[in-house]
């Protein structure tokens, strides 16, 4: 972060029920509004500081005004809401391959998180020796720069710099404690997968990736053609010249080899109203014309030690999870440039995982428009969560693009350890409203003492206010309505303030007691006679019970909580 806070904030509220979600973000909404807390102090409040419900709303802004005109309903198009389920999301990570990269990709982010600028720099050292240049250059520059896209219009720098980038990205998430329970490349992308799976060590990965790239580099001119098709009526039009590259999904089937024999596929499909569009690359990847160079790919492969995966990783080769022989296997690796890509049978294997949702890690969403294009076709409900860690194209903003992500996944259950995302930022706690325990009338008497749920709200002797030192000030707070409410019943009197004291009312050791039993059996927690008598305001009376009843939901078991927080609103009751 510059200057010790980021730029944008996520603003994160949540509730047991939809109506205390409103509320919290109201209270939250006029705190920002009143200009008397910093944006960045109530973000990381909110998200360290405050126990997180499935019931859940996100801001993602750059100053107060913003966030406080979203919470508040002023602006709802900026809110975002989700609804976490019992367990978090099974996450899937997406590499992209080569198609998705653009001048500067990463540039915002090397600025503004030191993660990600330190895992990059790394990649680009260690592929500067096989390169013969600084993919920074490319990665770095501002949109529009020509050696920047120089670079990237070789197989080689493309391939490469996406692989740096998309390593950075993963190496940030997981440092945010976002964690994928599968990882999914797309051909030069399942390379990542690998790497971080334990596959490959980091210098080897990026050294085979660029390797790689200049071998295709090497191939005379060819040309690949997307065809909504499935792969066995697309592979009609392929003749004897063109090769299925890949298979992305049910219809989404893509034909690559020499550029005259695409063009007649392509004029065949027009012709029979099928629509085809040509991928924006000069090689056919994923196909023989790649024959003559894997012998020396191989001898590479040879030198590469490979390790048995730590992670789940899907075959571009098979369609399924890479085994531990494939993974150690440098035949594997060779024929993974050669065969066809089957990324829409490794998007339906990751799509059975329960409560699946897909991070893409990199530049743009391909991959995950794809994956919801798998999960249509399949005849799923769409409300998968499906995220991108970075803008598509270079005029749109990485930082917004990045914690929008954030707070989606956040939204959508996933676990994220906050304290390590404002680690590297000056933050401190602020006082904040309290959560806002919903309509209940309370029971100030024992369950069997049936006497006090019959009487009426007035029994009993009722005597005016005394004189007293401070002036009235009536409840502001669900918990000290009624704790001012045990006073009145116990003290005799119709109105007392918030501030007025327990011993100038009248009260004494054995009314505390009698106090404190009633206070338990309301709110189930633990107080005691001495920290009551210590307390003699209502005021401050609420506020310990107040802490506590935090504490025990932080303790209680998932069950208890509901419990608990059910009691708060009856109509949250036997859901």
């Amino acid at each position: 972060p510059v200057g010790g806070v980021r730029g944008w904030q996520v603003v994160v509220v949540s509730g047991r029920t939809p109506s205390a979600l409103v509320e919290v973000g109201r209270r939250v909404g006029g705190v920002l509004a009143s200009g008397g807390v910093g944006l960045a102090d109530v973000a990381y409040t909110l998200q360290v500081g405050r126990r997180h419900f499935e019931r859940r709303r996100a801001v993602v802004c750059r100053d107060a005004t913003q966030a406080a005109a979203a919470l508040t309903g002023a602006d709802p198009e900026r809110l975002l809401t989700g609804r976490a389920g019992d367990l978090p999301p099974a996450l899937v990570f997406l590499f992209p391959g080569g198609g998705s990269q653009y001048v500067g990709m990463g540039r915002q982010l090397h600025v503004t998180e030191p993660v990600f600028a330190e895992h990059l720099d790394r990649c680009a050292d260690l592929a500067a020796p096989r390169l013969g240049y600084d993919l920074r250059e490319a990665v770095l520059a501002p949109d529009g720069d020509r050696r920047a896209a120089e670079i990237l219009d070789t197989t080689a720098g493309r391939l490469t710099a996406l692989f740096a980038v998309e390593y950075a990205l993963a190496m940030l998430w997981q440092s945010w404690g976002v964690r994928p329970e599968a990882m999914l490349g797309h051909s030069s992308g399942e390379y990542v997968a690998a790497c971080l799976a334990g596959v490959f060590d980091l210098a080897d990965a990026i050294d085979t990736v660029a390797l790689r790239g200049q071998l295709i580099d090497r191939l005379p001119d060819g040309a690949m053609l997307a065809v909504n098709l499935p792969e066995q009526d697309a592979v009609r039009y392929a003749g004897d010249d063109l090769d299925v590259a890949a298979v992305n999904g049910p219809e989404q089937t893509v034909l690559s080899g020499p550029a005259a024999a695409v063009e007649a596929a392509r004029a065949a499909l027009d012709a029979d109203g099928v629509r085809a569009k040509l991928v924006r690359v000069r090689q056919a990847a994923h196909t023989r014309m790649l024959d003559p160079l894997l012998a020396e790919f191989a001898a590479h492969m040879a030198t590469v030690t490979l390790r048995l995966p730590q992670a789940r990783v899907g075959s571009n080769v098979t369609g399924t999870w890479l085994t531990a022989a494939e993974a150690t296997d440098p035949g594997y690796w060779v024929r993974h440039l050669r065969a066809t890509v089957r990324f829409g049978d490794n998007l339906r294997a990751a799509a059975a995982l329960p409560d699946a949702a897909f991070l893409e890690v990199g530049p743009g969403h391909a991959l995950g428009t794809m994956a919801l294009a798998m999960s249509r076709a399949a005849g799923a409900e769409t409300t998968t969560s499906i995220v991108a860690s970075l803008p598509a194209a270079p005029e749109q903003d990485e930082n917004e693009t990045l914690l929008s992500a954030l707070a989606r996944l956040w939204l959508a259950g996933a676990a994220i350890d906050w304290t390590a995302f404002s680690a590297g930022e000056q933050r401190r706690r602020v006082p904040l409203p309290t959560y806002p325990f919903e309509r209940r009338r309370y029971s100030l008497l024992n369950e069997s003492t049936p006497v006090a749920h019959e009487a009426p709200p007035t029994a009993g002797p009722k005597h005016d206010r005394p004189d007293l030192p401070t002036e009235y000030e009536p409840p502001r707070t669900e918990i000290e309505e009624t704790v001012a409410q045990a006073w009145r019943e116990l003290l005799g009197y119709r109105e007392i303030g918030v501030f007025d004291d327990f011993l100038l009312l009248g009260g004494d050791s054995l009314l505390t007691g009698r106090l404190v039993a009633r206070l338990q059996d309301t709110f189930q927690v633990p107080i005691t006679v001495a920290e009551a008598f210590a307390r003699r305001t209502v005021a401050q009376q609420a506020d310990l019970l107040q802490d506590r009843l935090l504490a025990e939901l932080e303790g209680l078991s998932d069950a208890d909580a509901e419990r608990l927080m059910s009691e708060a609103d009856p109509s949250e009751a036997g859901r």
